[in-house]
């Protein structure tokens, strides 16, 4: 995820890790709230969905749901979504009482399908890592152990975290999520 000094637009990518049951799925859906025809600058626009070969995948993005459709026999293992947008919640974006900008992920109990390609119920779990590319400035702190910090280009810096025990999107505390991984059960 990318975050910016001048604006509150944040852009995305999410890579989703799915592992199918035998006979299972041939479509799914992730939350995520999308642009709003009474608001287009809030909420989330998809730019192409691809999988880890970089083919597009068929999808839909109707009243804030994802839905994924791809072929019985050629179910993608790794799901990439990029996306970018303005959140209207889950990813509170404002200044302190310091009046230093701040990005804060406020998820509970289940607000993160407002900025991350998700499935976004108390009872699903998954594991995550959060990879954030911001200004050099920022100082990022996420839900898992860091990995790496290191500096770029442009005065920007890049932070990654990684947790590899499966969690609600509800605890997933920190500023981004950039992969997460779902065991789909179930056709939808």
């Amino acid at each position: 995820m990318e975050l910016f000094d001048e604006k509150d637009q944040i852009n995305g990518e999410t890579i989703i890790s799915v592992k199918y049951k035998p006979d299972s799925v041939s479509s799914f859906q992730l939350d995520l709230v999308s642009s709003k025809s009474w608001d287009k600058n809030i909420g989330m626009k998809i730019e192409k969905i691809t999988d880890k070969d970089g083919k597009l995948i068929t999808y839909t993005h109707k009243s804030d749901i994802i839905t994924l459709k791809f072929d019985q026999n050629a179910k993608p293992e790794f799901i990439k979504i990029n996306y970018s947008g303005i959140p209207k919640d889950g990813l509170i974006i404002s200044n302190n009482m310091y009046r230093d900008r701040t990005f804060f992920g406020d998820n509970w109990p289940n607000r993160a399908h407002y900025w991350l390609p998700c499935i976004d119920h108390p009872y699903e779990k998954a594991t995550c890592e959060f990879i954030v590319i911001a200004p050099q400035h920022y100082q990022i702190v996420a839900t898992g152990l860091k990995k790496e910090e290191s500096i770029l280009k442009e005065n920007k810096k890049l932070t990654h975290y990684k947790n590899e025990v499966p969690l609600s999107t509800k605890v997933m505390n920190g500023n981004r999520c950039s992969q997460i991984c779902y065991s789909i059960p179930r056709e939808i």
